[in-house]
């Protein structure tokens, strides 16, 4: 499972949730304040209203970066961290109201604002839910300090009160907690699904033993390169190469170190090909290369000598000293061809001629 596909979900939907819980908090926030303005001394209520929007705007500008593509590889715990930190600090606010101004007005007023952190709970506990610590550092803060502030009242209203709030946080904290348990579930459902879809691509169009292009892809890239060659009237070449006596080290070592063999092979030619040129497998044995941007006709030559020179030095597999060398055909657009099929076909042509001319050695197609 890709945990860092995971963390961005999360903290793509926790970016979300602060988005649209701004305007939700900053509605509640000015709404209690207007029913506490006749009731709360303003040197209390204007700092209290301030600060909680400072921070709310904060940890609103805090997500705004982000979008769909951000790249959280680094960093994540950090965001992460810091994002706990806002929902932490915010419930701290509503905890205030909820402990500090209940104390001071009437029972009505009390009542109006617990049932508005139950709303705010529930809401909040919801959006959250896919971080459970995010979710636990919003919850706690916001009404706890209001059931501490009915249990100090010592009265059988206010405890009853208390007990209430303390089974709605529970209940709140457990469903939020199962909420989050499905949404993780489905977004590794969803990633699980993304990632064999593209496994599934891959090996579609990669060869399974050395994981590089197999024929089909090759194909592809080809017409591609042919497309922008054209375009821009530069040549490309076909290199086609074959190992000279892969067959006497199958039949000698078994297949298993045929297949070592095969895929030493290809990461030595990965290694030599620049980043825009491709290197296919597209036979048992057999590789294509595709050499583009070519500056100078000698480069073509030159790209072909340093494949040549890999594939013959010696290799150990499996306690084997084993030597083998290639033969290499090239074909050239746009003299030995303009199309896929001739140019694979002069290019094949041209690999069996050195083969016939004492292989290890590197032929070009005679046009």
């Amino acid at each position: 499972m890709n945990h860092i596909s995971i963390n961005k979900e999360k903290i793509q939907l926790l970016r979300k949730s602060i988005i649209i819980s701004f305007f939700i908090s900053a509605f509640l926030y000015l709404l209690i304040s207007f029913h506490l303005k006749d009731k709360i001394p303003h040197d209390q209520l204007m700092p209290w209203l301030i600060t909680s929007l400072s921070i709310l705007l904060i940890r609103l500008l805090s997500v705004l970066p982000y979008k769909e593509n951000t790249d959280i590889t680094s960093g994540f715990t950090g965001k992460l961290i810091f994002f706990r930190i806002g929902a932490f600090l915010s419930g701290l606010t509503w905890g205030w109201c909820g402990y500090y101004f209940a104390g001071q007005v009437s029972l009505d007023s009390q009542l109006y604002i617990s049932f508005m952190l139950a709303g705010l709970l529930a809401g909040a506990a919801s959006s959250l839910s896919v971080d459970k610590l995010s979710m636990i550092s919003f919850v706690l803060p916001t009404i706890a300090p209001n059931i501490i502030h009915y249990l100090m009242w010592e009265q059988d209203t206010s405890i009853g009160m208390a007990l209430m709030l303390i089974l709605f946080m529970l209940f709140i904290i457990y469903a939020s907690l199962i909420q989050g348990k499905n949404i993780l579930e489905n977004i590794e459902l969803r990633i699980k699904s993304h990632e064999s879809e593209q496994k599934i691509q891959h090996l579609a169009f990669h060869d399974a033993l050395t994981g590089l292009p197999n024929r089909s892809l090759f194909n592809d890239r080809i017409e591609q390169a042919l497309c922008a060659e054209m375009r821009g009237k530069n040549p490309i070449a076909i290199l086609f190469i074959d190992l000279d006596g892969f067959k006497h080290v199958n039949d000698s070592y078994g297949h298993a170190v045929g297949d070592e063999l095969l895929q030493t092979i290809a990461n030595r030619f990965k290694t030599i090909v620049r980043s825009y040129d491709t290197v296919a497998r597209i036979g048992g044995d057999e590789f294509v290369v595709i050499v583009q941007k070519i500056e100078q006709r000698d480069d073509i030559t030159k790209n072909a000598n340093k494949l040549l020179r890999e594939a013959s030095n010696p290799m150990e597999i499996s306690g084997h000293n084993i030597n083998i060398s290639s033969s290499i055909g090239i074909a050239i657009y746009p003299d030995h061809g303009t199309d896929k099929e001739t140019l694979i076909t002069n290019a094949d042509n041209a690999m069996y001629l050195a083969k016939d001319n004492g292989k290890n050695t590197i032929q070009v197609h005679a046009a």
